[in-house]
């Protein structure tokens, strides 16, 4: 199974390679919000950026 990341954070790609995980990064183009409840904004931006990598990635691709 390929896995994607779709985040730029350094701390998320050094705890996926910490696991021994093999995977690619794919930078998300998303304007992400920045205004309201932390605790959502963090799901919010975080759905976006998966679905904008999923949206082009094949069938069975682990997009995190």
């Amino acid at each position: 199974m390929k896995v994607v990341l779709a985040s730029r954070s350094p701390q998320r790609k050094a705890l996926l390679e910490g696991l021994g995980i093999d995977f690619k990064v794919a930078e998300p183009k998303v304007d992400e919000l920045t205004e309201g409840e932390p605790d959502e904004l963090v799901l919010v931006n975080a759905r976006w950026k998966a679905a904008s990598i999923a949206a082009g990635a094949r069938p069975g691709t682990l997009v995190i």
